[in-house]
């Protein structure tokens, strides 16, 4: 399940669910029963800080179930809470005028209170064959990806965030597309100084970590050693090529 929130006309915010992003603007009270950890669940409770806002919108996609009827409530004060939005299915973007909140209060609020209620999430384990074809042709709500990158050489995303591999059965399955990002992996695959080629990536990385097209969940930490008995080991960033390891014949304990 995936719940981008954005609040513009400021300073935009865009999160996920379950996303450390997503963790300063969780709301716990009696009536949101939100926690401060990640979790999944049908009740989801946000507060979002409008000081020296004259006008707001929310924009809001959850791609809930079809048949589970979903509510989006606002408050000013986290007492009084308006039903905004409501219905069975939310096939796109929902847009919220917050403007009434703000102009129409005697004394401007400092916050704005969001709970989304209804989002229903199911898992499915499927056959890789078929997981492959739907993660592909980008038929999923949301879905659990693993990646991984070459050990020997330096890394290249552009198959994963690049707007050209959005379309058709690339591997940019959340369909992700940003002008800067394009130029940025575009300009990496031209440039030989490693320095420069670090710094483009280091402001690709703050670009993906402010849009979270993805949900990062986890990255393994591992411990590797090996015998002495092997030759042309080299430890690599991403790990050790198996491939280039030898056995001198002195060493050799199964000639």
């Amino acid at each position: 399940m995936d719940l981008p929130v954005r609040l513009v006309r400021s300073k935009a915010i865009e999160f996920a669910a379950n996303s450390f992003v997503e963790r300063p603007y969780l709301h716990k009270s009696e009536k949101s029963g939100c926690s401060d950890s990640i979790r999944f669940g049908s009740d989801f409770g946000y507060r979002f800080d409008v000081r020296n806002m004259r006008a707001a919108q929310l924009r809001i996609n959850v791609g809930a179930n079809a048949a589970h009827p979903w509510s989006v409530l606002v408050s000013p004060d986290d007492k009084n809470y308006v039903l905004e939005r409501s219905g069975k299915s939310w096939p796109s973007w929902q847009t919220i005028t917050l403007d009434q909140y703000l102009a129409g209060a005697s004394e401007a609020p400092r916050s704005i209170y969001v709970k989304i209620q209804g989002i229903d999430c199911q898992v499915r384990e499927l056959d890789w064959s078929i997981f492959l074809q739907r993660t592909r042709g980008k038929e999923f709500d949301a879905v659990i990806l693993g990646w991984t990158g070459g050990v020997v050489f330096p890394p290249d995303v552009y198959q994963i965030w690049h707007s050209s591999q959005a379309a058709a059965n690339g591997s940019n399955y959340v369909g992700f597309r940003n002008a800067e990002v394009d130029s940025l992996l575009e300009a990496y695959r031209e440039e030989f100084d490693a320095g420069r080629r670090a710094q483009l990536y280091r402001r690709f990385q703050e670009i993906v970590a402010a849009e979270q097209p993805y949900t990062f969940l986890w990255t393994n930490r591992v411990a590797r050693a090996y015998s002495r008995r092997f030759s042309g080991v080299t430890w690599y960033a991403g790990g050790a090529d198996l491939k280039e390891w030898w056995v001198g014949p002195e060493h050799q304990l199964y000639p």
